[in-house]
């Protein structure tokens, strides 16, 4: 759902103590607010003619979502949301319309593409 990185390298961190949070790819500690919290969702967008699976990284799933990713963290782990209210803010966005541009990319796996068909890294 959400993704705690690291504000300089942006790989992911963990939690050293209460508060902490330490990058070994940076080999550096940093305070709970200097992480950076970016969500990792994988939608399905439709129209009329087709679906696809996106990937939703950083800004583009704050601005689907409606709320920050550090928000919604927030909300989970600090104030206990209940199960029923995250539900009804990821639902929230369900049959909206949005215009967004998508990368897509071919994906080998071991060689095989499994012939022309498209598939989305996510």
């Amino acid at each position: 759902m959400y993704f705690i990185g690291c504000p300089e390298c942006k790989k992911k961190v963990s939690q050293e103590r209460m508060g902490y949070f330490r990058c070994d790819f940076c080999n550096k500690t940093f305070a709970e607010n200097e992480v950076r919290i970016t969500y990792t969702i994988t939608a399905k967008f439709a129209d009329s003619s087709d679906s696809a699976f996106v990937s939703l990284i950083g800004e583009s799933g704050d601005q689907v979502v409606g709320v920050k990713a550090a928000d919604f963290r927030n909300l989970r782990e600090v104030q206990m949301a209940s199960p029923d209210q995250l539900r009804e803010l990821m639902n929230h966005p369900n049959y909206s319309y949005f215009t967004m541009t998508v990368r897509a990319k071919l994906d080998d796996y071991q060689g095989n593409n499994g012939g022309d068909e498209l598939k989305f890294r996510y």
